[in-house]
C-alpha cells in the first residue's frame, strides 16, 4: 500500500470512528473500505477508460464520505492527500438537497460527473445495495433500490461499466424480489 492509501484511509477511519451503518450496525469504516476495495478490484478492467491513478482512486474512496458525513472539508482532504483526491471527493459528495428529490439530483449529479468519480459512485451505490440486503429495514432498502433503479435508467454515461451496472441492477431486484422483466 502507498503512503497516499495509507493517509487517506488513517483520516477516513479517525473521521468516521464514533459512526455506524444505519441499516447494518457495522462500523461506518467499513463501507469506505468496501468501496475501496471493489475500486481496487475492478481497476485492472477498467483503467484504459480511467485518467487518475489506481492509487488516488482508492484514496478517493476511502474518503468519498467525509465531507458529507463529518466536520472536514474540501481543504482538509487536500491537505491529508492530494489535491487531486480532493477533486474527485468533490465531485462524490451529495449537496444539500432542497429543490428537488434526491433521486433526480443524482441523476444530474452522475451524469455530469468525471469518468473517474463516476466509477468510484457506481462502487459506492454497489456496497450500500449490498448492506442494504443484510440490513433490518426492508422499505428503506426498497425505496434505495428503486431509486437506483431510476437512476441507471436515465444515466446515457453508464456503457464502460456495464458489467458493474449489470451487478448492481442484479442486487436492486434481489431486494425487491423482482425479476428484471417485471419492472
Amino acid at each position: 500500500m502507498t503512503t497516499l492509501v495509507v493517509r487517506a484511509y488513517n483520516y477516513a477511519n479517525e473521521k468516521h470512528k464514533a459512526q455506524v451503518r444505519r441499516d447494518s450496525g457495522l462500523p461506518y469504516i467499513t463501507h469506505p473500505c468496501n468501496v475501496a476495495r471493489l475500486v481496487a478490484q475492478n481497476y485492472e478492467k477498467y483503467k484504459h477508460l480511467l485518467t487518475f491513478s489506481k492509487d488516488t482512486l482508492i484514496a478517493a474512496a476511502f474518503l468519498h464520505d467525509v465531507v458529507e458525513d463529518t466536520d472536514s472539508t474540501l481543504e482538509d482532504v487536500a491537505r491529508e492527500t492530494n489535491t487531486l483526491v480532493s477533486i474527485l471527493v468533490d465531485e462524490l459528495t451529495t449537496d444539500n438537497i432542497s429543490s428537488i428529490n434526491k433521486t433526480e439530483y443524482l441523476t444530474t449529479k452522475m451524469q455530469k460527473m468525471s469518468i473517474n468519480s463516476l466509477y468510484i459512485k457506481l462502487c459506492d451505490r454497489t456496497d450500500n445495495l449490498e448492506d442494504f440486503l443484510y440490513g433490518k429495514d426492508i422499505k428503506r432498502a426498497e425505496n434505495y433500490a428503486r431509486s437506483t433503479l431510476q437512476i441507471l435508467s436515465n444515466l446515457t454515461n453508464l456503457t464502460p461499466f456495464s458489467d458493474l451496472v449489470d451487478n448492481i441492477k442484479l442486487i436492486c431486484h434481489q431486494i425487491l424480489k423482482t425479476d428484471k422483466l417485471e419492472l
